[in-house]
């Protein structure tokens, strides 16, 4: 939308309270083309600091006579989540005379700030004269985390309930809603079926209260409210409250029949699933069976790790009947890890057969994982780990291996490895671990990185892992030799890895270097409402990209896409009822580009069908992105929104692991 005066900035304004999404600064004309806000060379001179991270140019900025050029620098710095900016950008909120500007340096406030560095802004609080400023520097100080501010604001109710319900939120967000007492007037604004009920839902969800005794409160709210997605968030607090939330779980599971309300199934199996495991069982059966491919994914997760629950005759009749090969293997996988299953020995060999079979590398990788519920697999999970050609078993297989050293019957394992081998199973996995980081596989090397600092270990067995190694010279090569920014997640984590062991900092940059501009002349041929088409094996999707919000990113994705860079890649990561992701050149999620392209981060929400770009840490957004199931509003800010499915979302909900991108297309 474009700004035209004051009176229709301020609408903009009121999109941050009230959510009503008019964000950007081109208007989206459905059915035709409408040039994009990047032909101002003002704008490009503001985004180009932004690109560069030129912060001492962007502060500059913000004393620019002309108000426009203050506002863009002040939204600017929304997308660098650097804590220290804030001692900079409160000053400049305070000395502003401009609302338009004040607002957009209250926002990035929100999204810089931290605790210390907003402190200050207690005290000037009230020295805002106009509501909207206010408002939106009381969301930002939510999202900071001034827990004692935010409680104070929702006990006075001085504020609108948007605010509030979207304060709570971003409170809870940050970790730090802990107050019960804060539960009486966030239940309160639960009770609106619209965007104030939507937040507060969410806040319920994420806050860090026990919800012992509200399972009444909570099951009459979702009886009353009619919108889906704050029904989602209700329906999944339950799992912090006491067993009689089963009753309700098992009543909405029962009431969402069919593939339009399977949300709301998978979210009654989600609260059920934290809660005790006899009590919970009954309903988790009843996902197990269910018609949706998402609902028995789901399910069968939360009872692979309860194999002795069930007895034999029952997983054996799953495994044989299941027709979604990631849910039938964790059967098998579940029949592998039981006490009393005789016959572990011939179903492996079946499982290894199979494996040798079976053409889909995805099918190859389930049976994988399923082999590591039997011990007597380490050695050919070993095997294909380091000597597979294919990158995505590779993952597989170590992870299947890894589960080993991370299962409670470690122990009971290295007794078993004793009895065939003169070394300890705690050493031989110490050498595995450093075999994997000597290879330079960037997989291999994350995960192994990520296993050496888990210090649960310590607690769960007596034969520790952090910290083993005395002699980190593997590790140091192995981090020389990775490619940035290409392998900037395995970099990070080996890196992250070898700090934790020496104990102190060592050289390293755990940020991708600028290396991929803006092709300004490129972008601004791109329309403000330019939509794209996914060919996928399950239909087509169509999405339009906002340009006017992240310019570099629709840019640079627009750039592969006429590459074909994306045609025939399969989804690496479904998560259920939160995203589907693609775009990895390897195809196990561990893959980039050697060029990045920075954070933008804006006011858009992460509603149902938002496509986002997957990062390791700000600025190391390279080709991976994905598309919300539904709302997800925690990721608000903190990944690149650049577009929204506007054609084909019962297409995304079909999509499983594994499922094919055809192509995508630029549509005219």
């Amino acid at each position: 939308m474009s700004y035209s005066g004051l009176s229709q900035f301020k609408q903009f304004v009121k999109a941050l309270v009230y959510k009503q999404f008019v964000v950007g600064s081109m208007v989206l004309i459905s059915g035709c083309s409408s040039p994009n806000r990047f032909s101002d060379s003002k704008i490009i001179q503001v985004y180009e600091a932004r690109d560069q991270r030129n912060l001492e140019l962007l502060v500059e900025f913000l004393s620019n006579p002309d108000k426009k050029i203050r506002a863009e620098a002040a939204r600017a710095f929304a997308s660098i989540p650097d804590s220290l900016l804030s001692y900079k950008l409160a000053p400049a909120l305070v000395k502003e005379q401009d609302e338009d500007v004040q607002l957009e340096l209250a926002f990035s406030i929100g999204q810089t700030g931290g605790i210390v560095q907003t402190l200050p802004l207690l005290t000037e609080f009230d020295k805002f004269k106009s509501v909207e400023v206010k408002s939106a520097l009381c969301i930002s100080l939510a999202k900071c985390g001034h827990a004692q501010f935010i409680g104070q604001q929702l006990k006075k109710k001085e504020f609108p309930d948007e605010v509030l319900a979207e304060a709570a939120f971003y409170l809870a967000r940050a970790g730090k809603l802990k107050d019960p007492e804060l539960l009486i007037p966030i239940f309160k604004l639960a009770e609106n079926d619209n965007q104030i009920g939507f937040y507060a839902a969410y806040a319920i969800l994420r806050s860090g209260i026990q919800l012992n005794g509200k399972v009444h409160e909570i099951t009459k709210l979702i009886s009353e409210i009619t919108n889906q997605e704050t029904r989602l968030a209700l329906i999944q607090s339950l799992n912090r409250c006491d067993s009689t939330a089963i009753v309700t779980l098992n009543k909405l599971f029962d009431q969402a029949a069919g593939d339009e309300n399977y949300l709301e199934r998978l979210a009654t199996i989600r609260a059920a699933s934290k809660l005790e495991f006899s009590v919970s069982k009954p309903l988790l059966l009843k996902g197990l069976i269910d018609p949706n491919h998402h609902i028995r994914d789901q399910a069968s997760i939360y009872v692979a790790e309860k194999p002795d629950f069930f007895d034999n005759a029952y997983l054996l009749m799953r495994f044989t009947t299941e027709d979604f090969a990631l849910v039938k293997y964790r059967f098998a996988g579940m029949l592998l890890k039981k006490s009393d299953f005789s016959q572990k020995d011939s179903l492996s060999k079946l499982l290894k057969n199979s494996f040798h079979a079976e053409l889909d590398e995805y099918k190859q990788g389930y049976i994988l994982s399923a082999l590591s519920g039997h011990f007597n697999n380490l050695s050919f999970l070993e095997e294909v780990s380091f000597s597979t050609p294919s990158i995505l078993l590779r993952e597989f297989a170590f992870s299947a291996l890894l589960n080993y050293r991370k299962s409670p019957n470690f122990i009971q394992y290295s007794k078993e490895w004793l009895k065939v081998s003169p070394t300890t199973l705690t050493d031989h996995f110490a050498k595995l671990l450093q075999n994997a980081i000597e290879t330079g596989d960037v997989s291999m090397v994350a995960i192994s990185s990520e296993l050496m600092r888990d210090t649960s270990l310590l607690n769960k067995y007596s034969a520790q892992m952090p910290v083993y190694y005395s002699n980190l010279e593997f590790m140091q090569q192995t981090l020389e030799k990775l490619i940035l920014p290409r392998d900037i997640e395995a970099y990070g984590e080996l890196l992250r890895t070898m700090r934790m062991y020496i104990g102190s900092p060592i050289e390293g940059n755990l940020k991708a270097d600028y290396n991929n501009p803006i092709d300004w002349e490129y972008l601004q041929r791109i329309p403000s409402n330019q939509q794209i088409e996914f060919v996928t094996s399950a239909g087509n999707i169509v999405a339009e990209l906002w340009v006017d919000d992240a310019p570099a990113t629709v840019a640079w994705f627009m750039k592969l896409i006429e590459k074909d860079f994306y045609k025939l890649k399969r989804l690496h990561r479904v998560v259920p009822g939160f995203v589907i992701q693609d775009g990895c050149p390897r195809g196990d999620g561990f893959g980039s580009t050697m060029e990045t392209i920075r954070s933008e981060f804006s006011r858009r929400s992460f509603d149902a069908g938002v496509l986002g770009m997957a990062s390791a840490g700000p600025d190391t957004e390279s080709c991976q992105w994905f598309i919300t199931h539904n709302a997800t509003p925690h990721l608000n800010g903190r990944y690149t929104a650049f577009g929204r499915v506007v054609q084909g979302m019962e297409v995304v909900h079909k999509l499983k692991i594994g499922d094919a991108i055809k192509e995508i297309k630029i549509l005219p």
